[in-house]
């Protein structure tokens, strides 16, 4: 049997800037499930970052992801310099501040 590769999909959830994700149509599910349960004040901006990643993520990064999955624990990927690089080309006007796509606004 065939191990999946993992897809990778920006803002999967507010506080992780990219998520390896191992099932089929997380995109389709991830957006019924905002749909359902978040505030509804935040699904514009929920849905319009959530998207796949279009470009390459580096070879060694998905091999540790591969190696370090399981029971469903996501790995933070956030600091990884070439996933940075990636997000800032691909995601345009994102309010995404190292830590959450939801950051506190001062008055």
């Amino acid at each position: 049997m065939t191990k999946s590769k993992p897809t990778y999909i920006w803002h999967y959830y507010h506080n992780q800037l990219v998520t390896a994700i191992f099932f089929s149509m997380p995109i389709k599910s991830r957006r019924a499930r905002i749909k359902a349960i978040k505030d509804p004040g935040e699904h514009a901006l929920r849905l319009r970052l959530l998207k796949i990643v279009k470009g390459k993520i580096p070879d060694e990064i998905t091999k540790f992801v591969e190696r370090n999955y399981s029971d469903g624990r996501r790995q933070d990927l956030s600091r990884e310099k070439s996933v940075i690089a990636l997000h800032k080309k691909e995601c345009k006007n994102c309010p995404w501040n190292g830590v959450t796509i939801f950051p506190i606004q001062e008055d």
